[in-house]
């Protein structure tokens, strides 16, 4: 049973990597490290009117200890170097949307399983 859950996963992470390089070409990926540990990967595509953070993901093991906050704060801070908003895309009862509102982050689109939010520079 093991090598079918590993087969399945590499599987999911392979369709997700080819969904992912099509739709944002573009995106940079980055390893996050805390403590000099892995403990997720951040995805951002710079475009010309926006920053798009495509993924943030934090091992559950590490949430919780400002990692997430600090990453969109850099991004944000990003942003405004280059006068630009940074914008998501969040299922609708993600915890994580919490954060993202926490951050300043505001709805600007509903739809479906999905909500697209904005963050801009006041």
């Amino acid at each position: 049973m093991p090598d079918q859950i590993n087969t399945f996963l590499s599987m999911q992470w392979r369709a997700q990597q080819l969904s992912y390089s099509q739709q944002f070409p573009n995106a940079n990926h980055y390893i996050v490290l805390y403590e000099n540990e892995y403990v997720g990967r951040c995805i951002i595509e710079d475009l010309l009117g926006h920053f798009r953070l495509v993924d943030l993901s934090i091992f559950s093991s590490f949430q919780g200890k400002g990692i997430g906050t600090f990453i969109i704060e850099l991004l944000q801070q990003r942003a405004c170097k280059y006068g630009k908003p940074v914008t998501l895309q969040v299922f609708h009862e993600n915890s994580a949307r919490l954060l993202y509102e926490r951050l300043g982050f505001r709805v600007v689109e509903a739809n479906g399983l999905y909500v697209r939010i904005q963050w801009q520079e006041i």
